[in-house]
């Protein structure tokens, strides 16, 4: 097995052993990497390079802009089956290409592409991806939500759409949140994580701060909030908790290459999505055995049952704080639905069933 990767980042140094690791040129890599992570480095020749490569894929348009980048990549194959594991960005000039290189640039008589989100809450473009997607033997969702959503979107294609639920390396994840960090945590809080992409689009993590503006109001003060990840809209949030005099309520603490130990140590999960695929976050939360609150993103009742591993909210700030307001009043509210997932632990069986059904037909 071969894997292509743009980009560089700390999970490179997972790939198994088993699999033979190619990674993209100068240029695409620069181009996989976020340009804040670029500006960090402080490499004046990558900074320059970057924004050139940025001034270029404006003018050249997305698609001519890889094409270029690819043409100077080894061609890959031939395979039995080539897979486009990411899932094109809506409206971005980066964050593509993994279709493109897919469909042009290897060889193989089955190309399967990833579908990890609803198409039509990301805001797909028809057009564009009708034609992408044309040349796919199969599109793979995975959720049956967000399946469903797709055949809806382009039902042209609804033969070819199948589901295959996300794996977890469940014995690493268990171990990994051993792995005990310097996190202070308060016995006499209860202490919420949420560990996502910090950005407001789709994640809407602004809600944080009007859920715990309305929990001071109501005196709620014994909880503490720590939100796990990098993003575009992390200092902006950062400022806006600070503003708000939530500091010592809601902590954006970053990016941790091992985020396990903050969820294996908090009470309770939050997610506070407009809009997901199958977030696999959630699972790693069932797996390390803490119940979550989730806004009902579409393929929600295929993962959380409400009142037996977690809690489902409606789509709204008002929903999200009536529930912690309770939990919050009523703290041993969450050990029956911690025992409830100790009792159903999480297992890879059906997804491992669907991906080999995928792949032997």
């Amino acid at each position: 097995m071969d894997v292509f990767l743009f980009g560089e980042g700390e999970l490179v140094k997972e790939v198994s052993n088993l699999a033979r690791l190619y990674q993209g040129s100068k240029a695409l890599r620069l181009v996989a990497t976020p340009f804040r992570e670029v500006l960090k480095s402080k490499k004046k020749m990558d900074i320059i390079y970057r924004i050139l490569l940025m001034i270029m894929v404006r003018l050249m348009g997305s698609t001519r802009f890889y094409n270029w980048l690819f043409k100077k990549q080894k061609v890959l194959g031939p395979y039995d089956i080539a897979i486009s594991y990411f899932n094109d960005v809506p409206h971005s000039h980066f964050n593509q290409g993994t279709n493109q290189y897919v469909l042009d640039y290897v060889e193989s008589p089955a190309k399967l592409a990833w579908i990890h989100t609803d198409p039509i809450e990301a805001g797909f473009e028809k057009e564009t991806s009708r034609k992408l997607y044309e040349g796919f033997t199969a599109l793979i969702c995975v959720s049956n939500a967000c399946a469903e959503k797709f055949k809806e979107f382009l039902p042209e294609f609804s033969h070819k759409i199948k589901t295959v639920y996300n794996l977890f390396p469940i014995e690493e994840i268990q171990e990994k949140a051993e792995l005990k960090q310097n996190i202070e945590i308060n016995p006499s809080f209860l202490t919420f994580v949420t560990v996502t992409r910090v950005e407001n689009g789709s994640k809407n993590l602004r809600r944080i701060s009007e859920v715990c503006r309305m929990l001071e109001k109501e005196s709620l003060k014994n909880y503490k909030w720590i939100i796990v990840g990098d993003g575009p809209d992390l200092e902006k949030n950062r400022k806006e908790i600070n503003e708000a005099g939530l500091t010592n309520r809601v902590d954006y603490i970053g990016s941790r290459a091992n985020p396990y130990p903050y969820i294996a140590e908090s009470d309770l999960f939050i997610l506070t999505s407009n809009y997901e695929g199958f977030p696999m976050v959630i699972q790693e939360a069932f797996i390390l055995g803490v119940p979550v609150l989730t806004t009902p993103y579409a393929a929600v009742k295929e993962q959380v049952k409400h009142g037996v591993n977690g809690i489902v909210t409606e789509m709204n700030v008002e929903s999200i704080f009536t529930h912690l307001k309770k939990i919050l009043e009523k703290p041993n509210s969450l050990d029956e639905l911690k025992a409830n997932i100790q009792s159903s632990p999480v297992s890879n069986q059906l997804a491992t069933d669907q991906l080999f059904n995928i792949l032997k037909n």
